[in-house]
């Protein structure tokens, strides 16, 4: 009803408040505006006529143009509206209520029954009150004289019988509580008594009678909880006797001698009974005893590493030791908790090998590891043993059990292989921030962690071996081991350490050569001076490899104290370590103390080295040292000068390093053998780009691009994007400054390519057979290089200008220049040593891997075992490196030098000063050009500077002349191709120029050159590149155009394609028909390039 008259009430107030809104709006009643306007008399009123028009009507005061009557009318109809509306909710609130009558009338009705009810209830509450005063007697409260006396009198009565037997309830519930507690004091004191068994079973028994016998008892819902104790009561004693097993087996894993038969039989036959009084199948008790067993096993397997982490062999005072005594109690609350056991040993580790990195303890804690774990599975075998001998008595149970741990031997040994693992990918992570390299240390903590990484390889090994004991491979049990998972996981855990010590031993290795390199003087060192002996020919290869050896020595006899954590009792027997426990003790006990330090190898065989055919072990570089013996003897000082610094230095003790690693990591060779490689491939390609310059010039030298084709209209026409140089001065004489002949043919100066040194160093058509592998090679090394070294910055070590300074003399600069072309073939010889080094490094490390990397190898699962064919087989890259860079020393050597020379002599200049001399005139000369002569006073200087400063052996110097009157003649070649016009009469002065260049380079010549002051006369340069060759090419040019295409067809591999064109005279036919043959000759060239190029990356 509420709702209604709500909304209706709600329509009322709306239209009340429409109408207050519309009265509120200002009526139109046209009056003039000085009714509104703020007047002093009237502005209050005229302030309310605004805000309330509709009232207030007496205050307005009669005047003109006001029409009350508009305004009352207006009033009038409003009343009137609402009367009409009042009087619709009238009848509105009629209607509503006249429709409810029905409802209000029986609500009136209800509250009339409900007065009658009332009523009622009040006469019966007083009848009531009148009944309990007669049963009480009175109307006192302590008056019980009528009938309900009597009624509790009887009840009192049988309260007391109640409370009689529940006291007797209670006795009963006491003495069984105490037989609880008896029962489970006797439980909690079993494991210092194991005889008493039988008496807690039978108490068992009893107390569980007693719970459930008495009827009234088990009616009690308070002794649920003990009736539930009552019926698990041997399940408890049993849970209590598993928990004395374990804590039984982690003691015998301490030692042997924990271990007592008596005790454990107790144990066995406790658990047997329990599983007969509860009526249980007894196939139950032999995987119930085996998994407690193998429980307790397994977390004192990866508890072992906890162990080996808070006591290594050689435990040393620490600063951390309160840390070390917090972990050491954590580790001892924990109890099969494997979670807190991973936590406990990443805190250890992270003091152990973080911390104290300094103690490189990770050796000494993986020795403890693996004597821990061998106190493991020797207590899994004698419980194993136990159970055969008890089995002897027919007792089916004890059969079973043996078998079910002779099965289980397989998933503790992966147990504790994972802790091995574990323990190897733990000190993984830390192995890479040690530092192994200090300048002071002197390989000290280098030879610490190789050594210490190869005594854990050793341990590794021996504790493989007791593997194959305890799973004893001749059943078929050993097929358990999944050698693709083991082998992998431990494989791949030690060669990723050994990569780690690896990979800090080739960046010390890179950076050290590189930095030596860069410091590098670049003149021979007597090897008397490091050998202390002075070395005869015939014995030459012996005292290298002597030299080499000596150097390997002294890595090997750096002291240590790790390398004898592997010597242990593992040598007093070889087979059966597990079950010769008890007599031999622990196999990984050491044999004596490893305080102190101890010579590394005193071990070491060395006689593996003296048994080596000193000539059959260099057979293969036989030509190398008979090339090192020509050139390196001084018949003066009689000193073998045969390398550098560097090479005797960094590079040697380098390759030392590495075949001291090659034998202790042969599980990772490959990877040794590549940083071999890396390392001589980083002295050969410095040495290379040192000669060469840049790698444009390289890659002219080694024939990878051919040189433009010039055209007489590039020979004459300055091209926008070449470099023409000025002439800036006669930086081919000597004696004669700003003296160089004059342009005076009117004609442009020559179009000189920046990289002409290089193309009159490109490989004639017949030599790109001999440069092929010298290509493959330096292409194949830089690859490997690359992101490694920038050979860019070699670039600046040697600058070479070809003009005067004007602060310095001539004789300055020409001294410069002799000074760069000493250090280019000093540099360049020295790859001899390196390919020697090289060569006997290749039949050490076969010696060395001969013995299976020191002998005292186990085969074992997860380990490969160093077999000759395999280690052979990961030895063959080095080999054929090896073979490769022998092959490739010669041809290195002659095209390096070749460079040198060339960069030495000037070639730029003197084709330049060839294309500035008149070979279109028409009148024949009477001498050849004057550059002739400053080139061989320029030849004369320099030999003088190489004979005085004597920094090269006599051998070499007569190399390094022989090599520049070589390349003089090929610059004469090169400049003549170069000239674009050239009559006949030119080209007879082009021969006098030959024959003077021969002449003046002659030795007589030379020595008459330098007025002869005491330098030593040249050797006569006879070379099939010489004057004849230069000569043959002039005479070329008077052939008819028939005979100079045959001359070209038969001459094309001796001269290159520029040389020929230029016997064309620049006509288009011949040119043509010229390129035909060289074309055809590059294509044969190129197949062959490609078909040795793949068979090379093959």
């Amino acid at each position: 009803q509420k709702i209604n008259i709500d909304t209706l009430e709600g329509r009322y107030l709306q239209r009340q408040r429409t109408l207050t809104n519309e009265c509120k709006q200002p009526l139109s009643l046209n009056l003039p505006q000085h009714f509104y306007e703020d007047t002093s008399e009237d502005a209050k009123c005229a302030e309310i006529i605004r805000s309330l028009p509709w009232r207030n009507f007496p205050l307005f005061k009669h005047r003109d143009g006001v029409d009350l009557e508009q305004i009352e009318h207006h009033l009038l109809s409003r009343l009137m509206q609402h009367d009409e509306w009042l009087l619709e909710v009238n009848n509105l609130l009629f209607t509503q209520i006249s429709q409810r009558k029905s409802s209000l009338d029986l609500c009136n009705q209800y509250l009339r029954d409900f007065d009658h009810n009332l009523n009622l209830a009040d006469m019966k509450l007083c009848q009531s009150v009148e009944s309990i005063k007669k049963a009480k007697g009175g109307e006192e409260e302590d008056c019980f004289a009528g009938l309900i006396g009597g009624f509790l009198l009887l009840e009192a009565w049988d309260q007391r019988t109640i409370y009689n037997e529940l006291d007797n309830c209670l006795l009963k519930c006491t003495e069984l509580i105490d037989q609880e507690k008896c029962l489970q004091k006797r439980i909690d004191d079993f494991s210092a008594d194991t005889k008493t068994y039988p008496d807690i079973i039978n108490a068992a028994k009893k107390f569980s009678l007693n719970a459930h016998q008495d009827e009234r008892l088990s009616k009690i819902v308070a002794l649920e909880g003990l009736r539930g104790r009552a019926d698990r009561v041997l399940d408890t004693f049993a849970e209590k006797v598993q928990q004395v097993l374990q804590w039984y087996v982690r003691k015998g894993c301490l030692s042997w001698e924990h271990f007592s038969q008596e005790i454990y039989l107790d144990l066995f036959q406790a658990m047997v009974s329990i599983e007969k009084e509860q009526g249980k199948d007894a196939s139950t008790v032999p995987v119930t005893w085996i998994n407690c067993i193998m429980d307790s096993l397994q977390f004192e397997a990866e508890k072992c590493l906890a162990l080996a982490l808070l006591d290594p062999t050689n435990a040393k005072d620490s600063k951390q030791d309160k840390e070390l005594m917090h972990l050491a109690y954590a580790l001892q609350q924990i109890n099969g908790d494997f979670s807190k056991m991973k936590r406990i040993i990443n805190n250890l580790t992270e003091i152990r090998y973080g911390d104290e990195a300094a103690h490189n303890y990770f050796p000494f804690v993986y020795h403890r590891l693996c004597f821990l774990l061998t106190q493991v599975l020797h207590c899994h075998l004698l419980h194993e043993e136990w159970h055969a001998a008890d089995a002897k008595d027919c007792k089916e149970i004890s059969k079973k059990v043996h078998a079910l741990l002779f099965e289980s031997r397989v998933s503790l040994w992966n147990r504790c292989e994972q802790t091995i693992i574990s323990a190897l990918e733990g000190y993984t992570n830390f192995a890479s921030k040690k530092k192994l390299f200090d300048q002071n240390s002197d390989d000290k903590l280098w030879k610490d962690d190789l050594e210490g990484i190869h005594a854990v390889l050793r341990l590794s090994q021996q504790f493989y071996a007791l593997g194959q004991d305890f799973i004893n491979s001749k059943n078929e049990q050993f097929t358990a081991l999944d050698e693709s998972q083991n082998k992998n996981s431990l494989h791949s855990a030690i060669c990723t350490l050994m990569r780690k010590h690896l990979r800090q031993v080739h960046v010390e290795t890179m950076n050290t050569m590189g930095i030596s390199l860069s410091k590098e003087s670049w003149h021979f060192i007597p090897m008397e001076t490091l050998q202390g002996n002075n070395i005869q020919p015939f014995t030459f290869k012996a005292d290298f490899k002597s030299y080499l050896l000596e150097m390997i020595k002294s890595r090997f006899g750096i002291t240590s104290s790790v390398q004898k954590l592997w010597n242990s009792h593992f040598f007093s027997s070889k087979d059966g370590w597990l079950s010769k426990i008890k007599d031999f003790g622990n196999p990984f006990e050491l044999l004596h103390s490893t305080e102190g330090n101890h010579d590394a190898f005193e071990d070491f065989d060395w006689t593996i080295f003296e048994v080596v055919d000193v000539e059959n072990s260099v057979s293969s570089s036989a030509s190398i040292f008979d090339l090192m013996l020509s050139v390196i003897k001084d018949s003066k000082t009689q000193e073998s000068r045969i390398s550098i610094a560097s090479c005797f230095g960094v590079y040697t003790k380098s390759l030392a390093r590495l075949l001291v690693i090659m034998g202790k990591f042969a599980l990772i060779l490959p990877d040794v053998t590549k940083v071999v490689m890396n390392v001589s491939d980083l002295y050969i390609t410095t040495v290379f780009r040192l000669c060469m310059g840049n790698s444009a010039n390289e890659k002219y030298a080694l024939g990878l691009e051919s040189p433009k084709l010039f055209t007489m209209e590039a020979l004459v026409k300055p091209n926008k994007s070449t470099n023409i140089r000025k002439n800036s001065g006669p930086a081919v004489g000597f004696g004669r400054r700003n003296s160089s002949v004059q342009n005076k043919s009117g004609r442009p100066p020559q179009v000189i390519s920046p990289t002409i040194e290089s193309e009159v160093c490109f490989p004639l058509p017949s030599e790109m057979d001999y440069i092929m592998p010298l290509q493959t090679f330096i292409q194949r090394a830089q690859k490997d290089l690359e992101g490694m070294v920038k050979l860019d910055m070699v670039e600046g070590w040697l600058h070479d200008r070809d003009k005067i300074s004007p602060d310095e003399s001539e004789e300055e600069f020409l001294c410069n220049v002799c000074v760069a072309l000493e250090k280019r073939h000093s540099a360049t010889w020295s790859c001899l040593s390196v390919a020697a080094t090289l060569d006997v490094m290749k039949s050490l490390s076969k010696q060395v891997l001969k013995k299976e990397a020191f002998s005292h190898m186990f085969s074992m699962p997860g380990i490969e075992r160093f077999e000759s064919s395999k280690l052979e087989n990961d030895l063959s890259n080095m080999i054929i490196y090896v073979d490769s860079f022998l092959e490739i020393v010669p041809r290195f050597i002659r095209t390096s030098n070749r460079m040198a020379c060339i960069r030495a002599i000037g070639t730029r200049r003197i084709i330049e000063e060839i294309g500035r001399c008149h070979f279109n005139t028409s009148r024949l000369s009477e001498s050849s050009n004057q550059y002739v002569e400053l080139v061989c006073g320029r030849y004369a200087f320099i030999w003088r500077f190489l004979c005085t400063s004597a920094k090269l052996p006599i051998g070499l110097r007569e190399e390094t002349w022989r090599q520049l009157v070589i390349v003089g003649y090929a610059t004469l070649l090169e400049g003549f191709a170069r000239v674009p016009h050239c009559t006949t009469e030119g080209r007879s002065l082009m021969s006098m120029d030959l024959a003077s260049f021969a002449t003046g380079t002659s030795p007589l010549a030379i020595q008459e050159r330098l007025h002869y002051d005491g330098t030593p006369q040249p050797r006569q340069v006879i070379s099939s590149r010489g004057r004849g060759y230069v000569d043959k090419y002039i005479k070329a040019s008077y052939y008819p155009e028939e005979d100079v295409l045959n001359w070209i067809d038969s001459n094309k591999e001796n001269y290159y394609l520029n040389h020929s064109l230029a016997l064309t005279n620049g006509r288009s036919d011949l040119v043509g028909q010229v390129k035909t043959l060289y074309k055809t000759e590059d294509d044969a060239c190129e197949s062959a390039q490609d078909g040795k190029t793949n068979q090379a990356e093959t």
